[in-house]
């Protein structure tokens, strides 16, 4: 790695990456991604020796695990593995989309069943 922390990095914004249309080819949706999600496992843990100010229970995942899942956020050299974290919201974003699309078509046949039964105790009362 070019440019590494050993213990905590900031300032008062969020770090920008490179995300122009113009740079990028071969752009498409990411595929089954709730199922992805669904496969991933986020952990606490707390480092075996501590490193500078991570004292305490920690929470993300286990870089090995999530390379079966989403090896593109992974990284393995000589053996140590490191990982992306901020292109998983991504990943988050098109799973909600995907569950928001199961829940209205559940919400509609919902709506669906709820006329069925007014009809039906319509009919008995009729």
């Amino acid at each position: 790695m070019k440019f590494y922390v050993y213990g905590q990095a900031g300032g008062t914004t969020a770090w920008w990456n490179d995300s122009d249309k113009k740079l990028k080819t071969n752009i498409e949706t990411i595929p089954n991604a709730l199922d992805k999600v669904m496969q991933l496992r986020g952990v606490n843990y707390e480092w075996k020796e501590r490193r500078d100010n991570t004292e305490g229970t920690q929470m993300g995942f286990i870089a090995q695990e999530t390379e079966m899942v989403i090896p593109e956020v992974v990284n393995n050299t000589k053996g140590n593995y490191a990982m992306q974290y901020a292109p998983i919201t991504a990943l988050l974003v098109e799973s909600t989309k995907e569950q928001q699309t199961q829940i209205e078509i559940l919400k509609n046949e919902i709506e669906l069943l709820k006329l069925e039964i007014e009809n039906i105790k319509n009919q008995i009362n009729n």
